[in-house]
C-alpha cells in the first residue's frame, strides 16, 4: 500500500506587533497550498478555530495580496501573501474569556435567583 502524503502547512512568519501602542497584533502568511482563506488560516495558526478567522474575515482584518477580503470562503493561491490585523481586544487573557464592556443597563427586577433586563435592540446578550 501507498503511504498517504499529508499537505504541507502554510509557511508561517513570526507573529509580532505592528503598532507601536500595542494596539494591534500583525500576523502575516505566505500561502504554501490554496483553498478557502479560513480553512488556511486556521491550519497555519490553529490556535483559533476555522470559524473565529471566518469572523475576523468578515469583520474586515484580513487582506490577501494587499486587497482587503471579507468572504471567508475567498479562495487563496499557492504564495499569495496574507495579512490579518487583529485589534488587541481579540487577543486578551483566556481565549474562551469575554472581555467586558461598562455598558448602562436598565434593571427592571433583580434578586437572589432572577435578573430581569431592559436592554437595547442589537446589544449582545
Amino acid at each position: 500500500r501507498a503511504a498517504a502524503s499529508k499537505t504541507p502547512s502554510p509557511r508561517r512568519r513570526p507573529l509580532h506587533l505592528r503598532s507601536t501602542n500595542d494596539e494591534t497584533t500583525t500576523f502575516e502568511l505566505v500561502a504554501t497550498n490554496g483553498g478557502r482563506l479560513d480553512a488556511v488560516l486556521a491550519e497555519a495558526y490553529p490556535e483559533r478555530s476555522r470559524s473565529e478567522w471566518g469572523d475576523f474575515v468578515k469583520l474586515g482584518y484580513v487582506t490577501v495580496n494587499d486587497t482587503p477580503c471579507t468572504k471567508k470562503a475567498a479562495t487563496v493561491k499557492e504564495r499569495d501573501a496574507i495579512v490579518v490585523e487583529l485589534p488587541a481586544s481579540t487577543l486578551q487573557g483566556d481565549e474562551r474569556t469575554c472581555i467586558a464592556e461598562d455598558l448602562p443597563l436598565d434593571l427592571l427586577l433583580e434578586d437572589d435567583h432572577l435578573m430581569v433586563v431592559n436592554k437595547e435592540a442589537g446589544m449582545v446578550t
